[in-house]
This record gives structure tokens, C-alpha cells and sequence, in this order.
């Protein structure tokens, strides 16, 4: 269904930018700890696996990277089929660099999977 409508909003005339700014809604609510929100689009795996400690460790780990985190970067999201899940990667800026989130969404179009990369990561 997810890979359907990003085909139609396209075909549509819509950009990728706008069809990224609602999963930002997913990654800013990561990102600001609205985990109640994040959640409701977790699959069971996701709800299990992403506590507060794992979210804390990984944002301190790309703070101690890049800073802190300033709004989303240049570029548009980059949407793509891989097996069973469409995954998007989505730029982020950051005070001293860019890294991107990458969201795998399930068949049923769930968050199966939310990581925050280096830019230049395939």
C-alpha cells in the first residue's frame, strides 16, 4: 500500500520532499522523545526493541558525532523496495554535519526498522 501511494503522489506531480515530510513526522517525534507518538507506528518488533534506552544511547551517540541536531537536510527523501519493505532514507542537519535516517516500513506498512547513518552509508 505505502509503495502504491508514493507512486501515485508522484505520478500526481507531488515531490519527494513532500512525500517525506510525513515520515519526519515519525523521525521528529523520535528525535524530541514524543515516543507515544513514534510508537503508534511501530511494528510489535519495534515497540519491543526501541525502549527509551536504546533511543537515548543512539542520540547521544550521533550528538557526540555531529551536534545537535538542527531540522532535515538538503535532498529530497530516497525511496526504494528492498524485499519485502519500502525503505526511506530522509537528509538530516545537524550543527556540524549531515547524516540521514533511514525507515523501513513492513508489508503492512509499519516501522519495521528507524536508524540514524552517516550520509555517504549505501
Amino acid at each position: 500500500m505505502l509503495k502504491l501511494c508514493v507512486r501515485q503522489c508522484r505520478d500526481a506531480g507531488h515531490s519527494w520532499q513532500e512525500l517525506g515530510d510525513p515520515l519526519g513526522v515519525i523521525v521528529t517525534a523520535v528525535l524530541e522523545g514524543r515516543m507515544d507518538e513514534a510508537r503508534q507506528s511501530f511494528n510489535a518488533q519495534v515497540v519491543e526493541a526501541f525502549t527509551d534506552e536504546v533511543r537515548g544511547d543512539g542520540l547521544a551517540t550521533v550528538t557526540g558525532l555531529v551536534g545537535e541536531f538542527e531540522g532535515y537536510g538538503e535532498g529530497e527523501p530516497f525511496v526504494r523496495r528492498i524485499g519485502d519493505h519500502t525503505v526511506v532514507d530522509i537528509p538530516l542537519h545537524y550543527e556540524a554535519g549531515d547524516m540521514k535516517a533511514r525507515v523501513a516500513f513492513d508489508t503492512d506498512e509499519k516501522v519495521a526498522g528507524i536508524i540514524t547513518l552517516a550520509p555517504e552509508t549505501p
